[in-house]
């Protein structure tokens, strides 16, 4: 979204939450209906995203463009390299 569409990276970043956010409700609510709800993990990942999003509202026109574009990079990837083992690793089973 950053490069090819040319969008501000904090528009993109805060538009993927938005949607990242949705998606979640979503699926809740679809686990919740069948009674599939991991308790636990919701409220683990529920407190991270607030902790998250309250750090990240506190730093917002603070951080340098580059510096957001370069910690996303890092993300992108290290969440490509573990996507990528978790699935490689059934092929050397």
């Amino acid at each position: 979204m950053v490069r090819v569409l040319k969008l501000d990276p904090r528009i993109a970043a805060g538009s993927n939450l938005f949607i990242g956010f949705f998606m979640g409700t979503i699926g809740w609510i679809a686990h919740a209906s069948q009674g599939k709800v991991d308790y636990p993990v919701l409220v683990l990942m529920g407190a991270g995203a607030m902790i998250g999003s309250w750090y990240g509202a506190k730093l917002t026109g603070k951080v340098n463009l580059n510096t957001l574009i370069l910690t996303m990079g890092f993300v992108l990837l290290a969440v490509g390299l573990l996507l990528a083992y978790r699935g490689a690793l059934p092929l050397f089973q």
